[in-house]
């Protein structure tokens, strides 16, 4: 029984600690393929190419079309017929690659549990975790049979967003079998969002109108994605909306400031309930500013997805 684990990477230092950990866990037969973006910065990739010669580490240039393409790079490099994806700011568990390796002997696909590496969360705190919720198909934590990935496939027009979820739901209608392994954990390491960060994380978007026009009107679409008709997040489009129609009215020194702090305050309480974030003062402030401009920015890139992939959307 061998593993071949892909790590796509783009200026990510802490590949560097899961690739120890790695290390500790590898045995014979076993691989470790790190991706490296070709649009990493040249210290990044100078210090990574450093990093991995004095490892038995498999380090390829990848592209810069994002981590999906990345990944399909890794996939052809490997030589086990086990394929374990792991993302580069996550750490991998005890045992972590003997788990998702025998879990692979009974089931096509294996989504392991992903938990945050702090319990000190802030709003604006970089959260990804999977802790018991199938079918969401996080790359930070899958496993997949070569022969599954070579029928399905990464869909590289997706970049850093949506294309785990796509390839997830495809192998599941193509007959594939699916499980969770919650024993086999990664930790997502702390990480903040700088401001310019946060609202650039939205422009991800850009590729929900694809995912949204291959698998609208199917259950596991309407869990993951909530619409009406052909809008996609109703709700934030109204909140949007609202706001941009108060600024034209008279009083908006006092109508905008309000909306402003409603929208912060209810993307706060999201955050409470959702990842148990605490109050936290400085992030609060923030989002006076981040919340209203990140819907600007999101639904600017679900616009320009729905003009890429000529899905009609709102």
């Amino acid at each position: 029984m061998s593993l071949s684990v892909v790590i796509p990477v783009y200026n990510e230092p802490y590949v560097f600690t899961a690739i120890d950990e790695l290390m500790e866990q590898k045995e014979e037969g076993d691989e470790i393929i790190a991706v490296n973006d070709s649009s990493s910065s040249e210290e990044f990739t100078e210090d990574f190419e450093n990093f991995c010669d004095g490892e038995e580490v498999i380090a390829i240039s990848g592209e810069s079309s994002g981590a999906a393409e990345n990944r399909i790079k890794g996939v052809e490099e490997a030589s086990n017929e086990k394929i374990a994806f792991l993302d580069a700011d996550c750490r991998p568990g005890e045992g972590w690659m003997r788990r998702m390796d025998e879990a692979l002997e009974d089931s096509d696909l294996v989504e392991g549990a992903v938990v945050y590496g702090s319990e000190e969360r802030c709003p604006l705190d970089r959260i990804i975790e999977n802790r018991d919720e199938e079918n969401r198909f996080l790359t930070a934590n899958l496993g997949v049979r070569k022969e599954v990935f070579e029928e399905v496939g990464f869909d590289d027009r997706y970049r850093v967003h949506r294309e785990d979820t796509d390839f997830g739901f495809q192998a599941l209608e193509a007959g594939f079998a699916s499980t969770f392994e919650g024993d086999a954990e990664v930790f997502h390491m702390e990480g903040r969002y700088s401001p310019v960060g946060f609202l650039k994380d939205r422009l991800r978007y850009v590729s929900e109108p694809l995912f949204f026009s291959r698998f609208r009107g199917t259950p596991r679409f309407e869990e993951e994605v909530k619409h009406i008709g052909k809008l996609l997040y109703p709700k934030e489009f109204a909140a949007l909306f609202l706001f941009a129609a108060l600024a034209f009215l008279p009083f908006n020194y006092l109508t905008v400031p309000l909306l402003a702090f409603t929208l912060a305050s209810r993307y706060q309480l999201m955050k409470m309930q959702e990842q148990d974030c605490g109050f936290c003062p400085k992030d609060f402030l923030l989002m006076l500013l981040l919340v209203p401009l990140a819907l600007v920015a999101k639904r600017y890139a679900i616009w320009k997805g729905a003009l890429r992939y000529r899905v009609p959307v709102i």
